[in-house]
């Protein structure tokens, strides 16, 4: 599974995405059988998030859980809900997590890891590749050194000769395209929101059919990527276009159900 989402990190995304949809799927399922089986997949995908070791998951994960959190409100029946699957996932995660695993996911840059805690050389090479980027930043601010240029710039730039991203898609987008591709980088996330914000107001709620879930889930899933940006090379992942893709696809269904709204 790894090998198939390029990285760790990426895996973590995908469980994240497929959590935020799941959760509302859940609101909109009465069947006990049904309900049943959704919430398996999400402790699944929450174990999951959890054996990648990704810290960026972890951020994202908790990003994705305070966003549903804020949008749906505070009532008994909800938080009941969320304490439910929390405590569940908490026993898996304690039990068929691997200590390493947690100790690495739990080393978060500001906690006071020392440099033998696993994960801290990581944060180093991080916070090294951040000071190149900025470097070259620095070169073209306009217009960057070109898309597809990042690996042989840092390469010429770097003393050690690496060619590694920088785990920050905002800074490897300026780096690459200057403030003018970081500025287009941003504005498919203000489309993609507006466009998930008309959908969610056109749409009928309810039922699974009404594809309300969708738009919500997909919206959480936009908000996890913008966290997840911060932390990895996702500029030009098929995950941020498919995103901004199903977000016009959903406010066109919307607007034809709603013609007159529209």
């Amino acid at each position: 599974l790894i090998r198939q989402a390029w990285n760790p990190n990426r895996l973590a995304l995908f469980s994240i995405i497929a959590i935020g949809a799941l959760w509302y799927v859940l609101q909109n399922v009465y069947n006990a059988l049904l309900r049943g089986a959704v919430v398996a997949i999400l402790l699944v995908l929450i174990l999951g998030v959890f054996m990648t070791a990704s810290r960026s998951g972890l951020l994202g994960l908790l990003t994705c859980m305070g966003f549903i959190a804020v949008e749906q409100g505070v009532s008994p029946r909800r938080l009941l809900g969320l304490i439910l699957v929390g405590t569940l996932a908490l026993v898996l995660v304690m039990q068929l997590v691997p200590e390493k695993s947690l100790e690495r996911i739990g080393n978060l840059p500001g906690t006071g890891g020392t440099s033998s805690d696993i994960g801290t050389g990581s944060l180093q090479r991080r916070q090294y590749g951040f000071e190149i980027g900025f470097e070259i930043v620095k070169e073209n601010v306009l217009l960057g050194v070109g898309a597809g240029n990042w690996d042989i710039t840092r390469f010429l730039h770097d003393p050690t000769g690496s060619t590694a991203a920088p785990h920050n898609s905002y800074l490897q987008a300026m780096a690459e395209g200057g403030v003018v591709c970081l500025l287009a980088f941003l504005g498919l996330f203000r489309g993609a929101w507006n466009n998930f914000k008309v959908a969610e107001s056109l749409l009928p709620r309810g039922r699974l059919r009404d594809l309300d879930w969708v738009v919500k889930g997909a919206r959480v899933g936009l908000i996890t990527l913008v966290v997840f940006s911060l932390f990895a090379d996702l500029w030009q992942s098929i995950v941020l276009f498919w995103l901004v893709g199903l977000a016009i696809a959903l406010r066109r269904y919307a607007e034809d159900l709603n013609p007159v709204s529209a």
